[in-house]
């Protein structure tokens, strides 16, 4: 397949608000003063980079039109910040292309193209170095209560150098009975790490999973699962992903994939709507534009989901949707075969549902609770309440119903209060998951 030269390096990128790359720059700080005359500068040269790259020759026509007339018209007389100068154009740009990805940027520093081979170089090593010090965006990873692996990815990375991590993170999770992916904010990345990290959900059957068409370019690039991996297939772990309205470009393509092949629940907000391939290219020392050149689409339809996002399966606000998905993954391994762990799912489950203020507890039980229950103490910090075994580090009480506590972080143990009156004290009752329990007088 014959590639542009505006494709060479970058068409396998699909980045949103990531750091310029390998057409980089170099800066220092000044000060910038935008009349008239200059707009008309930066809109003929947007309209010259559209007319040549923009993946919708038409709509670049009439953007080009829309932007000469307003130019003409004072429409952007208003605007003498450079700054609001970028967000109007790209105000404009969006509406008339209902384009997400088209976009103007301005920066304060002066920028220069890098030319040379030297600075080439240099620029691709900060861009390694800068995707190795991010882990290759996966940016978290956990066990949650009831043996659900949770990851946190904020960027599919292009380096090759990422696939090892992916492949660590995979392994990571490979004892998980249930597996969230936290795809909220992620606006994008590489397609190539999307598709390698997808691969992991599949069996070796290879699996279409989605196209990539360029302007000026008559094949498609296919997307198909990957038949060779290193480490463990996860084809039988209930999948989770999670998203929200920054839930954009590449990381839209990883969730249309998984929701195409009905292969994940996803759980959150409709997703950004971004399905364009593009890169960032300088106007002049202060003004870039991000000009799509391609687009994703569905081997069978030829569909997408840009300007109008992908839908979750099960709606959730972003700062619910985890423990919406978590609450979902525990249910769901519940009402499947029974398990030597269902208690322990079933103690997991409720205290997600349960969990309330600590404000919200019997004042005067609450006020009575910290202090030594024979070695073992309750300690109210900071407005938290912790519970520290003898000899042992403390943990965060997490107040329930009925004036019980879980611990944070330890699934197997809930601790219950009661006030004796007799004895003119509180009793703590230990109960374990395993039917033990311990009683301790508060001394």
């Amino acid at each position: 397949m014959s590639i542009p030269k505006t494709l060479v390096g970058v068409c396998l990128a699909i980045f949103l608000s990531l750091p310029l790359s390998a057409d980089d720059i170099l800066s220092d700080q000044v000060t910038i003063q935008i009349d008239q005359k200059r707009q008309g500068k930066i809109i003929k040269s947007i309209c010259r980079a559209l007319s040549e790259e923009y993946l919708d020759p038409k709509i670049a026509s009439d953007i080009c039109t829309f932007l000469e007339n307003k130019l003409a018209d004072g429409g952007y007389d208003t605007h003498i910040s450079a700054a609001d100068f970028a967000a109007s154009l790209t105000a404009d740009l969006q509406r008339l292309s209902n384009d997400r990805h088209l976009r103007v940027t301005f920066n304060q520093d002066r920028r220069t193209r890098i030319t040379s081979q030297g600075r080439i170089e240099e620029a691709q090593r900060q861009r390694r170095e800068r995707e190795r010090y991010i882990n290759y965006g996966f940016h978290k990873m956990e066990r949650l209560a009831g043996n659900i692996g949770y990851i946190k990815i904020v960027e599919f990375a292009k380096e090759r150098a990422g696939w090892q991590t992916a492949g660590a993170v995979m392994s990571f999770l490979s004892n998980s009975d249930a597996i969230i992916i936290d795809l909220r904010n992620n606006n994008g990345g590489s397609p190539r790490m999307v598709q390698r990290v997808l691969s992991y959900f599949f069996d070796e059957t290879p699996r279409h999973l989605i196209n990539h068409s360029f302007r000026d370019v008559a094949d498609l690039q296919e997307f198909w699962t990957l038949s060779e991996l290193p480490g463990k297939r996860l084809t039988e772990t209930p999948l989770y992903v999670l998203t929200n309205q920054l839930t954009f470009s590449a990381a839209e393509e990883f969730v249309y994939c998984l929701k195409r092949f009905s292969r994940a629940t996803i759980v959150g907000e409709t997703t950004g709507g971004g399905a364009h391939i593009g890169s960032h290219d300088l106007i002049d020392a202060h003004f870039g534009i991000f000009i799509p050149y391609g687009k994703v689409s569905d081997p069978l339809t030829g569909e997408n989901w840009e300007g109008k996002g992908i839908s979750p399966d099960v709606a959730a606000t972003s700062e619910a949707a985890l423990n919406t998905a978590h609450q979902l993954a525990l249910e769901n391994l519940l009402s499947g075969n029974s398990s030597q762990f269902d208690e322990n799912r079933r103690w997991a489950l409720e205290a997600l549902d349960s969990e309330i203020p600590l404000e919200m507890m019997d004042s005067t039980l609450l006020s009575m609770l910290p202090g030594e229950y024979q070695q073992h103490n309750v300690v109210f910090d900071n407005g938290r309440l912790y519970f520290q075994p003898r000899g042992a580090a403390r943990f965060e009480m997490i107040p329930v119903k009925n004036n019980q506590f879980f611990l944070r972080d330890i699934e197997s143990v809930k601790l219950q209060f009661r006030q004796d009156q007799a004895k003119d004290g509180v009793e703590m009752i230990n109960l374990n998951v395993n039917g033990r329990i311990e009683r301790f007088w508060k001394q």
